[in-house]
Formats: C-alpha cells, sequence, structure tokens
C-alpha cells in the first residue's frame, strides 16, 4: 500500500459525517459511529473530523468526493475540496479526495442484505458508505502497490 498504517475516511453529510478506518494492514474497512452535527456549520465539521483524526491517529485521511454520475463537479464536490483544503491546515497526515460515487446506495443495499430495518439504517448509512469508499480505495492502492511490485 502506497502510506503504511490506517487510513480514515470522512463521508461528508448535512446532519452527520460518517467515518470508517482500515486496519494497519489495509486490509479491512470498519465503519465507527457518525458525528451528528449541531448545524453550527464548516468550523464544527473541521473540529470534529479533527478530534477523529487524533482519535484514530491515522497514517492518511481521504475525504469522499461527490462527484455527479457524469464525472462533473456540483456543490457538493466543491464542498468536500474546501473541507480537504481546511482539514489539510490543521493535520498532520496527508489529506485526499476520494470519488465516492454511489457508496450510499451500495452501503444501504448492504444494510437492506444484513436485515438492518429502516429506522436502524438510517443511524449506520453514513459509517456503511465511508467503508464503501475506504474500501474501494484499499483495493485501489494494494492494486497500484501489486502493479510497482512486476514492473
Amino acid at each position: 500500500m502506497g502510506t503504511a498504517g490506517r487510513v480514515l475516511a470522512v463521508d461528508l453529510g448535512d446532519r452527520r459525517v460518517g467515518l470508517a478506518v482500515s486496519d494497519e494492514l489495509g486490509l479491512l474497512a470498519t465503519p465507527q459511529p457518525p458525528i451528528v452535527l449541531s448545524g453550527d456549520g464548516r468550523g464544527e465539521v473541521l473540529d470534529a473530523v479533527a478530534d477523529a483524526v487524533r482519535q484514530y491517529g491515522p497514517a492518511q485521511v481521504i475525504i469522499g468526493w461527490p462527484l455527479n454520475l457524469n464525472g462533473s463537479r456540483g456543490p457538493m464536490a466543491d464542498r468536500a475540496e474546501r473541507m480537504a483544503a481546511a482539514l489539510r491546515q490543521r493535520v498532520a497526515c496527508p489529506v485526499t479526495l476520494f470519488d465516492e460515487r454511489l457508496s450510499s446506495r451500495q452501503a444501504e443495499a448492504r444494510l437492506v442484505d444484513q436485515g438492518m430495518r429502516r429506522a436502524r439504517r438510517r443511524h449506520h448509512i453514513d459509517g456503511a458508505a465511508a467503508a464503501v469508499f475506504l474500501e474501494a480505495f484499499l483495493a485501489q492502492e494494494r492494486s497500484r502497490s501489486n502493479a510497482s511490485r512486476t514492473e
């Protein structure tokens, strides 16, 4: 993997911020309890994510980059870019954006497959979505690492 150590995935939302963290080897992504926002804006999100970085001690943070299905950027992608830039000023580890298209739908499908009721899914969807794109990120990093070894 390109970055040794844990990776923290952050799925920005209006009311909750989903979190998932990898194991040290970059093999597993585990959803964490969401950060529930009180509505105080960007500063609250930055403080909460910086606290999560201190708590989990990741070597890298990835922020979900919600591009439109056609690959274009919309208001939420712009928001993620601004948050990533601001977070880079607050934490010592690298902060990157990662395409999270359809991660919420995939997470919802997983939770439904697990038999989770709708009311309960609402409380788990944010972390599950972060875990979905963290898994994709980790797979991409493993693939890059394997490709560089065979060259």
